[in-house]
């Protein structure tokens, strides 16, 4: 097994190569970006199901669980996101927007649940959070990481 950057613990996955993209806001460029993962990947949504005008997509999946998230409270969102996440390789965690300085708890998540985060937001986090431990998604110019992804 491989072990994780932040954790001694094994990683086991049960959806190898699969993306999990949880989001409340259907934004364009989380939209977008968990369109081009699904033509490398599989990727599970819980609420925002990524289109490019390829609806019969199979690589595209809304997951069990999705009708739960409506009924959570803030407060249990972080725990079920934690659990749900350990069931993945990837997580597509974008923030809302760029914001200097800003870096929002999706980030971290991801890591406690143990995939590997697929991020955007501001470039900062390449100072805060080791590089080789994410993928940087560039919405501007994202080959470099779906080559990551193949």
């Amino acid at each position: 097994h491989k072990r994780h950057y932040l954790s001694k613990r094994p990683i086991r996955f049960r959806l190898r190569n699969s993306v999990i993209y949880v989001a409340r806001d259907c934004i364009d460029h989380r939209q977008q970006a968990a369109s081009q993962l699904s033509n490398i990947v599989p990727v599970h949504f819980a609420h925002c199901k990524p289109t490019d005008g390829n609806e019969s997509s199979s690589n595209v999946r809304r997951i069990p669980e999705s009708n739960q998230f409506a009924n959570r409270d803030a407060r249990d969102h972080w725990w079920y996101n934690y659990k749900l996440y350990s069931r993945y390789k990837y997580c597509l965690c974008m923030e809302n927007s760029n914001q200097p300085g800003y870096i929002s708890e999706k980030l971290l998540m991801a890591f406690l649940g143990g995939c590997l985060p697929i991020y955007w937001g501001t470039e900062e986090v390449l100072e805060v959070f080791n590089p080789e431990a994410f993928i940087f998604y560039d919405i501007e110019n994202p080959q470099s990481a779906l080559n990551r992804v193949r």
